[in-house]
């Protein structure tokens, strides 16, 4: 539109509203003028404009819906143009870094937001980019937008420089740069500004370096840092320097199986040959140099090939067979298991073979990688009892189980270079051990926690054996022995394994350092011995002549009871105290409404509490409302206004099965506020109906007294029903 809106809306109005300007159905009142937006928002955007043209808007304000609409005819105005085509083109197009396969264009921008280059092979370029179309762009040839055939994009951005790929050497290529506004829907400036350049015949930089990754036997991954040229050939030899370059125009198949390629000369194969930069080498063999060449190239359309024999060389050695790890040492042995140490050979890793009763005898194999497990008979067999503990580790010890007591066990340390394809070394670290049928060292540190009323947890440290037996005795300290051979029943409820002797009972036999004793007596001592053994063919072979031996008492009920109970705060339903502990590990609360707590909690019972008076009842309307191990202060909850409550607290010790001290300590409060009027306690009776009409009837009943007075036995009462 050229001219500012003239038009104003009529109220009672409800306008139709398109944002694609033009629509039919959309008019306003004044020819030419639309309504493009009916809302709430601020913001909108209009559509089916036309470039270079300036349109004007006027916002009215507005209330209501339909009839009821009403207008404020003041709008707000304005006007704006479409994108105009840019007044200059881009100028001064030169060209650099030519090469075989690429370039660089440099141009002076114009007066627009951005720029679109087009190019085309072998003749100008002959095509325009249309107006408010945007176009997908790829600088390698061929891959953008492609306008009027074979004109392709290959830049639509706001830089000065584009840059061309996937060319062929010595051709020729056109380009043409179109100025442009706008970036959705833009305006371009044509003609474009033109200019052509012939690529280079083959590339000019030479592949830069050569890095070399997961070395193994028998492969070697390669990697290349890319010269300009748009392809490259490489070349592998064993033993010396590669000594041969490509021909132009000849092509040569590659193969990254060493040996498998086209030979360019004696023991020089070509095992890549690619746009890209990485391979994996394989098919080498261990312990040798392999030298590398890498040629870059450029191809044409018609097939000719340009080498640039200015080549870049390399060489890396396959993995190398290693030195063996020594000074071999075992620390740590218990009955079935021990612990192996070494100093590291040359190569990357270790690995690990047991046998049992005989030496080592065999000898891995390059370039297979085998499964290990420390626990003896778990990891792979190599043949005639040869059992992998370790695949690969690149520590110096491994922690080595599953071992048998009097058995004499033997171990060979290979080292290997690799990782998934090793080289072993030839020879091995070698050590021998017979496990001790019978431990040598007892048990220590002897401690007890987890103290409760019926039972108690024991702590120690192992010793050598492999397993140990545990026995418990009331009062006096263990004097039983186990016995050699025999397999004993352990049951941490006191009294329920095997009696060694009368009132001495096995409570635990197992690897742990640890066992609960349960059924124990409250505020009793008990008596701990604690017997390492192994395991043996001919049965547990035991640890008598030493041992460990300590003692743990089960809780008592505190000599100190709860004192000094204060309310802090009564409210008409809640009630908050304070108070002093006693010397127990907790206190637990008991209330009673209307009169003292009648009942108290049992030992070894682990009562739930609820801070709702009601919810938590002990017996005969006693509830527990609070339970401190920690605090000393709680609040109770839905109580009463203006009722007596009160509270009994018992100091106690233990947790899951306590010892409470006894009686408690009492105290009693009112809560504020008028006490409740009670319910009645029971119902009307005796009913009946009488004077029945068409639409009334009498209603009779007794009203019923708990106390009736002396003077009468009943009242009675009618009631009177009419429907109209």
């Amino acid at each position: 539109m050229s001219n500012p809106v003239t038009g104003l809306p009529v109220n009672g109005t409800d306008y139709t509203s398109n944002l694609v300007f033009g629509t039919a159905g959309a008019a306003f009142t004044a020819p030419d003028e639309y309504v493009v937006y009916k809302g709430s928002s601020n913001t909108f955007t209009v559509t089916n404009l036309q470039p270079n043209t300036t349109y004007h808007f006027a916002v009215f304000e507005f209330n209501g819906s339909a009839a009821t609409t009403e207008y404020l005819m003041i709008p707000l105005t304005g006007s704006r143009s479409t994108a105009v085509t840019p007044a200059t083109q881009v100028s001064n197009l030169t060209f650099s870094q030519v090469a075989g396969s690429s370039v660089r264009l440099n141009f002076t921008v114009g007066s627009g937001e951005g720029r679109l280059v087009l190019i085309r092979k072998g003749a100008p370029v002959n095509a325009v980019p249309t107006d408010l179309t945007t176009y997908t762009s790829s600088g390698d040839f061929g891959s953008g937008a492609a306008i009027n055939g074979d004109n392709y994009v290959i830049y639509a951005g706001n830089s000065n420089t584009a840059i061309a790929s996937l060319l062929e050497p010595a051709t020729t290529y056109h380009f043409a740069v179109f100025e442009r506004s706008g970036t959705s829907f833009p305006v371009y400036k044509s003609p474009g500004a033109t200019g052509s350049i012939t690529t280079n015949a083959g590339p000019t930089t030479p592949t830069a370096s050569f890095s070399f990754s997961s070395i193994e036997g028998d492969r070697i991954n390669v990697t290349v840092s890319k010269g300009n040229g748009l392809r490259r050939l490489i070349i592998a030899k064993k033993g010396g320097p590669v000594t041969s370059l490509p021909q132009n125009n000849q092509t040569y198949a590659a193969n990254s199986i060493f040996g498998s390629g086209s030979e360019m000369a004696t023991g020089e194969f070509v095992v890549f040959n690619n746009t890209t930069n990485s391979l994996t080498l394989t098919n080498l063999e261990p312990n040798s140099v392999y030298h590398f060449r890498s040629i870059e190239y450029d191809k044409d359309g018609e097939g000719n090939i340009y080498y640039l024999n200015t080549p870049r060389d390399n060489s890396s050695n396959t993995a190398a067979t290693p030195l063996p790890p020594n000074d071999l040492s075992i620390i740590n042995v218990t009955g079935n298991s021990l612990t192996l140490r070494y100093n590291a050979g040359t190569g990357s890793y270790r690995f690990v073979v047991g046998r049992e009763a005989a030496a080592v005898n065999v000898q891995p194999q390059d370039l297979v990688k085998y499964n290990g497990n420390p626990a003896f008979g778990n990891g792979t067999n190599m043949g005639d009892g040869n059992f992998v503990l370790t695949g690969g580790a690149n520590g110096t010890s491994i922690n080595i189980s599953n071992l048998r007591p009097g058995v004499t066990y033997h171990f060979a340390v290979f080292e290997y270079s690799g990782v998934n394809y090793p080289v072993y070394s030839t020879t091995s670290g070698n050590i021998s051990i017979t496990m001790p049928a019978e431990p040598t060292v007892a048990a220590n540190n002897f401690s007890v926690n987890t103290v409760q009323g019926s039972s108690f947890r024991s702590n120690w440290t192992n010793g050598d054996g492999s397993r140990r037996l545990v026995v418990a005795r009331k009062g006096s300290a263990v004097t039983a022995l186990p016995v050699d051979g025999i397999t004993y029943t352990a049951n941490v409820n006191f009294g329920n394994g095997t009696a060694l002797a009368p009132d001495q009972f096995v409570v635990f036999d197992g690897t742990n350092t640890t066992v609960t004793m349960e059924n124990l007596e409250i505020s009793t001592t008990y008596h701990i011995a604690v017997f390492e053994y192994n395991q043996t063919a001919a049965g547990p072979d035991y640890l008598t002549g030493s041992f460990l031996a300590g003692s743990g008492t089960t809780a008592s009920a505190p000599t100190q009871q709860v004192s000094s109970i204060t309310s802090t705060s009564i409210q008409l339903n809640t009630a908050s105290f304070t108070y002093t502990p006693g010397n127990g590990d907790g206190q637990l609360f008991v209330i009673k409404q209307g009169s003292p707590v009648d009942a108290e909690p049992v030992d070894l019972v682990n009562y739930g509490i609820n801070s709702i008076f009601g919810n938590a009842l002990l017996a005969n309307g006693n509830y527990l409302v609070h339970r401190g191990t920690t605090g000393s202060q709680f609040t109770i909850h839905g109580l009463q206004p203006g009722t007596t409550y009160y509270l009994a607290a018992f100091d106690f010790n233990g947790t899951s099965s306590p010892v409470y001290a006894r009686p408690g300590v009492s105290i009693s409060f009112t809560t504020a506020g008028v006490a409740p009027t009670p319910e009645p306690t029971v119902a009307a009776g005796n009913a009946s109906i009488s004077n029945q009409d068409g639409n009334t009837f009498r209603l009779n009943w007794e009203k019923r007294k708990r106390h009736r007075p002396p003077c009468c036995s009943k009242y009675r009462h009618t009631a009177r029903f009419c429907s109209s």
